[in-house]
């Protein structure tokens, strides 16, 4: 299955957590000075925790750390990555393709598309937490590296929109010709067709979304 990856996050602060005379502690990580996704995440003064679907800046340096705000998230299986006064969330929001309402009537879990979206948080106000975009990507967060304030995520994704043939008649025959059908299915599609699609939606410009294939390792 094809993997793409992308890296939307904005910002020219490259604050790194994990340095060694650091006074705190960061995600512990496979290689030094490339972070890794975590549920909580520190920059020595402010706290970000993601818990119950919701993102929240907590004062760290304070006696008694204390909620400083906290915002609503998309999705579920939420992961963390900070960049100076950035936050960066992965989510899982993969798009039901039934109501839950006619899923309940027929007594069926509601069939999904696997989606990742990433939010891009703006924390430069720790009171005022709000976002600034997100990319919703086709396809299964595999995982994520972020160097600096460079972010590169990889998803899983299958493609969409390809009329396979079943078998018409049991037996070996029914098999061999639903192959051949097939493989001609797959001879004729083009790259376009293997690519995960994307969402782009700037949400604190306020432009309208932009939809298209991923083609490289890049922001849209």
């Amino acid at each position: 299955m094809p993997e793409a990856a992308v890296a939307p996050l904005g910002g020219s602060d490259s604050r790194v957590v994990e340095t060694s005379d650091s006074a705190f502690s960061g995600t512990n990580v496979q290689e030094a000075g490339i972070d890794e996704p975590d549920i909580v995440k520190t920059d020595g003064t402010l706290m970000f925790v993601v818990t119950h679907e919701r993102l929240y800046a907590l004062e760290a340096t304070a006696t008694v750390p204390h909620v400083v705000d906290s915002i609503a998230l998309e999705g579920w299986d939420h992961r963390l990555l900070l960049a100076g006064e950035r936050v960066f969330v992965i989510s899982r929001t993969d798009p039901h393709l039934l109501p839950y309402e006619e899923a309940a009537a027929e007594r069926i879990l509601p069939p999904s598309w696997p989606q990742t979206t990433i939010t891009l948080i703006d924390a430069g106000d720790p009171g005022a937490l709000h976002v600034v975009e997100t990319l919703a990507v086709e396809g299964v967060f595999i995982n994520a590296r972020q160097i600096g304030s460079s972010v590169r995520v990889v998803v899983s994704s299958v493609p969409t929109g390809l009329e396979f043939t079943g078998p018409a008649r049991q037996g070996r025959i029914g098999e061999v010709v639903a192959t051949t059908l097939n493989r001609g299915v797959i001879r004729r599609t083009t790259v376009e067709d293997w690519l995960p699609g994307f969402v782009h939606r700037p949400v604190q410009r306020g432009d309208d979304d932009r939809s298209c294939r991923l083609r490289r390792c890049a922001p849209p």
